[in-house]
């Protein structure tokens, strides 16, 4: 590329006079910046944001097509973050006319959550069309969030949810294998024996909450606890 165009392409100032060729070359910080982003977007992949810290100086290099160099200088970019060594040369100038300069990149990993389609009100039982998965930064995603719908959909609400919002745990009610007014089985369990019988919730529950139920066979109020497969323990 002619020394002319590759001014222009950089954005440098073209010369005084275009016929005559220019002393030497130099390249802005950000272009030094750009060519450490271009070289990490090949290395990082999709699902990451890469932020590139200018160098506080530009490049300056002999005039002439020019060669650039990016290697790993410290740091991983399995990591939060690295410092890479650019390095330009003009085609022709021996290496001790190499300019070089280090450029600090945060690398912030994304990871699939699942938030909101739209704007979910209390109460609404999730279904497939109200949430998709989206890949966010890791500081942008509270620890209870949900990574997958498997562990939303048929869920109900406990708050309203605003499009875009991460759905966590503490945004999903309780699952209620217990309703008011619902037959249930209760167990009670001792030493050596195991009896059940059938009654009424007077009160909603799901797995671990104390619920009031009422035994059929003797209508008097009990307290129990509600397990993974609805059944109600009550103590003997």
């Amino acid at each position: 590329m002619a020394p002319l165009a590759l001014a222009l392409v950089l954005g440098l100032a073209a010369p005084a006079w275009a016929g005559a060729a220019p002393a030497a070359t130099v390249l802005p910080p950000e272009a030094v910046a750009d060519l450490a982003r271009a070289w990490l977007a090949g290395r990082v992949g999709a699902g990451a944001e890469v932020t590139v810290r200018p160098p506080a100086r530009p490049l300056v290099v002999p005039a002439g097509a020019l060669r650039f160099d990016v290697r790993l200088e410290s740091g991983a970019l399995e990591g939060p973050g690295a410092t890479l060594r650019v390095t330009v040369l003009s085609d022709g100038a021996a290496m001790d006319e190499a300019a070089s300069a280090l450029v600090r990149a945060a690398i912030r990993r994304r990871v699939p959550v699942l938030v909101a389609a739209r704007a979910l009100g209390r109460g609404a039982t999730l279904g497939p069309d109200d949430v998709r998965v989206e890949a966010r930064a890791p500081s942008a995603i509270p620890a209870d969030a949900l990574a997958g719908p498997e562990a939303a959909v048929g869920r109900e609400l406990a708050r309203p949810l605003a499009p875009g919002e991460v759905v966590t745990a503490r945004a999903l009610a309780s699952r209620r294998l217990v309703r008011r007014g619902a037959r249930v089985t209760l167990r009670a369990e001792g030493p050596g024996f195991v009896v059940t019988a059938a009654g009424i919730a007077e009160e909603d529950g799901g797995p671990g909450d104390t619920v009031r139920v009422r035994a059929l066979a003797a209508p008097r109020l009990l307290h129990g606890v509600v397990d993974e497969d609805g059944t109600v323990r009550v103590a003997y």
